[in-house]
């Protein structure tokens, strides 16, 4: 049978903006290469760490393969999905976000992270992500979902697709594991990453996107209840604020309270876990949830939004709010504060990890990749064209 040969479409290894499923395949391909002749295309420099060993090569711009204007850009591409035609006839098809495969007759894998872009239709920009999900799923051999809720979504909406599916759930032990010792009392260089605002004192920690369905105002809705605790404050990680977020921060009474520390690496982030009260996560919905791992395995409370999906991946090792009410929340992360409900968190927390690793999602794609290259004889597909980025 041989080593599998797979091409991953690396749109996520391009760009500032997908790190979560950069993460996904980052951890499950430095585990499997050994066992996979993987090529990495990118068309620009990648900006996220690729696997080391794995081979890299450029294609041509993106473009949108149903659009017209963009006719010129699938013409100076043509060579170069001529070249992937012939020097990788038979390679397994993995895009990292729903980019649709130039060649003809090949096998294809796509990973479905949520169903997000289809159930949130009206509060956001979704009408390209639907077209490319469509586009990627219509001649599909392999479906790997991150979690049962997602797959759930899935099939709601694509039925057809139910046979093709398996279950490939996510882990979270990805960033180094500092002990308490190490943060607070052995190594001063370490306090020192903490921002200056926050050392020695209590706080709790939002990490990632805050936009639409991620939730944030009801953080700092939270944040301005007499219930919060008086004495802790949220320090943010991500990208700034833009002048509407500033606007209804001050608004709500809110900008004395919090410390905005921007994008950090995950040495960093691992100090900001351990030293944390509680890690808050508000989304309405998501297609996993590593940061709740994350926080597990900090041994930090996750105070989460009471949904089937966090359930799912959090077990009992979690405070769950209603994610509509402020004040659900501001008693939630006041509930951390009790040593008692903490500690039973974390113990359950510590046991809830043992379900989930990079080994076993890695292990699960390995099997997918297998079965497909097993099969005898050519998929039916005729994906057109790279998917736009």
């Amino acid at each position: 049978m041989g080593q599998p040969e797979v091409l991953i479409d690396g749109i996520a290894f391009e760009n500032n903006s997908r790190i979560g499923i950069w993460r996904i395949f980052f951890e499950v391909m430095s585990r499997t290469m050994c066992d996979v002749k993987y090529t990495l295309l990118v068309s620009t420099k990648p900006v996220q760490p690729v696997p080391h060993g794995v081979s890299v090569r450029r294609i041509g711009p993106r473009y949108n393969p149903i659009s017209r204007k963009q006719i010129p850009l699938k013409i100076l591409n043509w060579p170069l999905e001529q070249m992937l035609q012939a020097k990788y006839p038979n390679a397994i098809w993995h895009s990292t976000f729903y980019g649709t495969d130039p060649r003809r007759g090949t096998r294809k894998v796509v990973t479905v992270y949520d169903m997000i872009a289809e159930k949130q239709y009206a509060i956001g920009p979704y009408v390209e992500q639907r077209e490319r999900k469509l586009r990627s799923l219509n001649d599909v051999d392999s479906i790997l979902t991150i979690s049962n809720s997602s797959t759930e979504d899935l099939c709601r909406f694509f039925p057809s697709l139910e046979e093709k599916v398996r279950v490939m759930p996510l882990g979270g032990e990805h960033l180094r594991r500092l002990s308490t010792e190490q943060v607070h009392t052995g190594q001063p260089e370490l306090q020192g990453e903490l921002h200056e605002s926050v050392r020695g004192q209590d706080f709790c920690l939002f990490v990632g996107g805050r936009y639409a369905y991620k939730n944030f105002a009801c953080v700092v809705e939270a944040l301005s209840l007499p219930t919060w605790p008086s004495d802790l404050r949220l320090v943010v990680v991500g990208p700034p604020f833009d002048g509407a977020e500033r606007a209804f921060i001050k608004a709500m009474a809110a900008d004395k309270k919090i410390v905005h520390v921007g994008k950090v690496n995950d040495d960093v982030l691992s100090v900001y876990y351990r030293s944390a009260k509680c890690f808050i996560f508000p989304s309405l919905i998501e297609g996993f949830g590593i940061p709740i791992l994350e926080a597990q395995t900090f041994g930090v409370v996750p105070v989460i939004s009471d949904t089937p999906v966090f359930h799912e991946v959090a077990g009992e090792g979690a405070i769950f709010f209603n994610p509509s009410s402020p004040n659900e929340l501001a008693n939630a992360v006041k509930s951390v504060l009790v040593l008692e409900i903490r500690t039973r968190t974390i113990q359950a927390a510590e046991k809830n990890l043992s379900r989930f690793s990079w080994d076993r999602a890695a292990s699960i794609t390995m099997q997918c990749y297998e079965d497909l290259w097993a099969r005898n004889g050519s998929n039916h597909g005729n994906s057109v064209a790279f998917g736009t980025s």
